[in-house]
């Protein structure tokens, strides 16, 4: 195995379960306690971990440019499985929102 995959896929973290009831990827924002981090923020930290073990940074413009069009290929990946029919919407609807959750990452980081 190649020693750029990963060999733990980590926790997936999951903004809702559902897609939004009203307005297209409507989200709310995530509140954190006292001392507690955003799900949003946890997995951009996971994200920069990633990235800095490849001796890069999402806080590089660069880099931060080139992850968001990561970002948008797999989003037009997902929309290719709606179209063929191997993901139903409400499934799109979830992986349109977790890859939205994060192209946040950079900001975050």
């Amino acid at each position: 195995m190649s020693a750029a995959v990963p060999t733990d896929p980590g926790t997936v973290v999951l903004f809702r379960k559902k897609a939004p009831k009203h307005g297209r990827g409507r989200r709310e924002e995530t509140v954190p306690a006292p001392g507690e981090t955003t799900p949003e923020q946890r997995l951009a930290d996971k994200m920069e971990r990633l990235y800095l073990k490849h001796d890069m940074t999402l806080t590089d413009p660069d880099t931060a440019q080139a992850f968001l069009i990561a970002m948008d290929a797999v989003q037009m990946m997902v929309q290719g499985g709606r179209v063929h029919k191997v993901i139903d919407e409400e499934q799109r609807a979830v992986f349109h929102a977790m890859l939205e959750g994060m192209k946040a990452a950079p900001r975050l980081v």
